[in-house]
């Protein structure tokens, strides 16, 4: 994306489920989508979820379904590897 938007998400009747910002998604069934936004790595659980599209050009994703979730997983500190543990 040429000019990263801001990630909103709007959530209506907790059936329908618009996102902004979006770069990517990185899987998704009918229980849960996960995708890439410019705020990080977004997971969005409930039942029957459904992509109806991803506009990769304005960063937009709408999926419907009955949500019960949505929520930014903390993200895993890097641990050092081997080597960098050796050099010290």
């Amino acid at each position: 994306m040429a000019n990263e938007l801001p990630t909103n998400i709007i959530i209506r009747e907790r059936r329908e489920a618009l996102i902004s910002g979006v770069s990517d998604v990185l899987s998704f069934d009918d229980l849960q989508i996960e995708a890439e936004t410019t705020a990080g790595r977004l997971v969005l659980q409930g039942s029957g979820l459904k992509i109806l599209g991803l506009d990769r050009s304005t960063g937009e994703l709408k999926a419907e379904g009955q949500v019960d979730r949505v929520f930014f997983p903390a993200q895993k500190a890097k641990r050092p590897g081997l080597w960098e543990a050796l050099k010290k």
